[in-house]
């Protein structure tokens, strides 16, 4: 209760009263065309073709947040999507480390510094409406649904659980079409592990077309066709500009390390500046990866989030450059994985403590590390 009531405190504060940003964002430029196109969704009227230049389900949900809150329609889908994020990485967390770990491990991805300009932790995502929400809230439901959906030997699971995982997945990619990428493995990874028969596998794919089909059917209507990105470069252009070991290695060290490191004011701290406890990250992930009675699923987990982290760090949308646009904002899926890992790092080393010191004592007791 008291985690939940400083996360809903740390949301209006940031939402209602940082003085760093403007109301639901008036005046930024992503903002304005979410806003524009969720208002002509609302009236039951297509978008302009100018205000199609994003996916469509994230200023879908704007349109569906008019029916509650007409003056600011973002807010309760920035909420929605906070505290769903933040449910679903305690539950994960308390059932693979234990409830004291889990409040950790929420309060180290949700800190923040109440200045969500300048956009350097994962909490000033949700206190200005950007569609990467939805991608983190589906990195949040999979590491719940890795850690703890994962049929134990005999069992089946829910048919709703595949149901919500593709309706999850399709949603998502219909408000960054890049995030198939990384969800389908992990949806294909649950649906193989837990033994999915045909049945499962069609209300998976079924509910992935249910949850996309509002985007394609928008899109299709406004641009023409599924492949008009409503931008200049077609998706294979854009695609072509990413994964290049070049911008990799100056984002490592101008967006990762050091935003000051070359001596270029960026007006920005870079990630490692803003929360130098992911040093840990390395270590974390290496100790979860090489331990064999560590969980497979959450290890799949772990390595998609690297995937997605170094996908957009050598992309074109983060650099020193874009920093002051809140770049950052690309890679907070990733943080989740990030911050697991330095948890169990000190976990790690708080068990090794333990057991040390009842090797010292008569009595012997197991390992308290789930496995």
């Amino acid at each position: 209760m008291i985690l939940f009531s400083a996360l809903v405190g740390s949301f209006i504060y940031g939402w209602y009263f940082d003085p760093s940003t403007a109301g639901a964002a008036d005046g930024w430029a992503d903002q304005s065309l979410y806003s524009s196109a969720a208002a002509d969704l609302s009236r039951g009227a297509l978008p302009e073709r100018g205000t199609l230049h994003y996916q469509m389900l994230y200023p879908l949900m704007g349109a569906l947040g008019f029916l509650f809150l007409p003056s600011d329609p973002f807010l309760p889908v920035s909420f929605a999507l906070f505290i769903g994020s933040a449910a679903f990485l305690f539950f994960a967390a308390r059932h693979h480390l234990g409830w004291k770990w889990a409040i950790t491990f929420v309060a180290l991805v949700f800190v923040w510094d109440l200045h969500g300009r300048s956009f350097n932790y994962v909490s000033e995502l949700f206190v200005v409406p950007w569609n990467n929400q939805a991608v983190f809230f589906s990195f949040g439901y999979f590491f719940w649904l890795l850690t703890t959906r994962m049929a134990p030997e005999g069992r089946s699971v829910s048919h709703w659980i595949y149901l919500s995982s593709g309706l999850v997945t399709g949603v998502t990619i219909g408000s960054r079409e890049e995030s198939a990428l990384f969800l389908v493995p992990l949806l294909v990874y649950f649906l193989v592990r837990s033994r999915a028969g045909l049945r499962m596998w069609t209300i998976t794919l079924g509910s992935i077309f249910v949850g996309y089909l509002p985007h394609l059917i928008i899109k299709t209507l406004v641009l023409g066709n599924l492949g008009n990105t409503g931008r200049q470069a077609s998706y294979l252009e854009a695609l072509s500009r990413y994964m290049s070991f070049e911008r990799l290695s100056a984002n490592i060290l101008d967006v990762l390390v050091s935003s000051s490191a070359r001596g270029v004011e960026a007006d920005r701290l870079a990630l490692l500046e803003a929360a130098p406890w992911l040093w840990l990250t390395p270590l974390g992930l290496v100790l979860y990866l090489a331990d064999r009675t560590q969980s497979p699923a959450v290890k799949v987990y772990l390595v998609a989030s690297v995937a997605l982290f170094l996908f957009y760090l050598a992309g074109e949308n983060m650099s020193l450059g874009k920093l002051r646009f809140h770049c950052i904002r690309y890679i907070t899926p990733a943080l989740i994985g990030m911050n697991f890992a330095v948890i169990y790092a000190f976990a790690f080393a708080a068990n090794r403590m333990r057991v040390r010191g009842r090797r010292r004592s008569p009595e012997h007791l197991e390992d308290v590390l789930p496995h």
